[in-house]
């Protein structure tokens, strides 16, 4: 699949999201209704309603936070986070089979 087509179709789950954003060096801070991951070496952070990690994030929140990651040098295309949250998946996915 395209790096455009991975973006444009991808669904993510905030269980997913919070995993990526940990591996790439945010902390998580709770606030009540809302969970807010921070990059202390970028300054990056990033604020997100919270929610039950099996429901799905909002498609634009998700093109959002990619496009953040980019803006603040942590990763290098706004596709690189989906590329994550997939190779995530395989992991869990070979781990279960095995």
């Amino acid at each position: 699949m395209s790096d455009r087509n991975l973006m444009k179709n991808i669904e993510v789950n905030f269980g997913e999201l919070s995993q990526a954003l940990v591996q790439l060096g945010y902390k998580i801070l709770d606030e009540g209704e809302n969970v807010r991951f921070v990059h202390k070496k970028s300054g990056s952070r990033v604020l997100i309603k919270k929610r039950e990690p099996s429901k799905n994030i909002w498609h634009p929140i998700f093109v959002a936070t990619s496009n953040e990651l980019v803006l603040f040098g942590i990763l290098e295309d706004q596709a690189d986070l989906a590329k994550l949250i997939e190779k995530n998946r395989l992991a869990t996915a070979q781990k279960a089979a095995a």
